[in-house]
């Protein structure tokens, strides 16, 4: 009879939050509840593993809440540098009234 582990999928999921995305293990280090399944609080930047309730920062994989586990391995993903010469989006709004205003 094959160990229930066997089956389990591995890895890390992608969560956002506050505009950044963190890569964030699948499992709780508890008892292996999904967090993939889990709560994300962009405000408190947080994921709630659904199995035991216990809660770990998104930013340095902290845990702040449930039982006793540890930090998870999580990783914020960097986004790609930005040119310098990318033309910024402008507020046509803002652009006419300027143009009207120097008439």
């Amino acid at each position: 009879m094959p160990c229930a582990d066997e089956h389990r999928e591995e890895g890390c999921f992608e969560a956002e939050a506050g505009g950044v995305r963190y890569q964030v293990p699948r499992f709780c280090p508890h008892r292996g509840g999904r967090l993939d399944h889990g709560f994300i609080n962009p405000h408190s930047k947080t994921v709630t593993c659904p199995l035991h309730r216990s809660v770990f920062s998104l930013v340095n994989g902290e845990q702040l809440a449930g039982p006793a586990c540890g930090r998870l391995a999580v990783r914020v993903e960097t986004a790609p540098a930005r040119r310098a010469n990318a033309a910024e989006p402008t507020d046509r709004t803002d652009s006419a009234a300027a143009m009207n205003a120097g008439a």
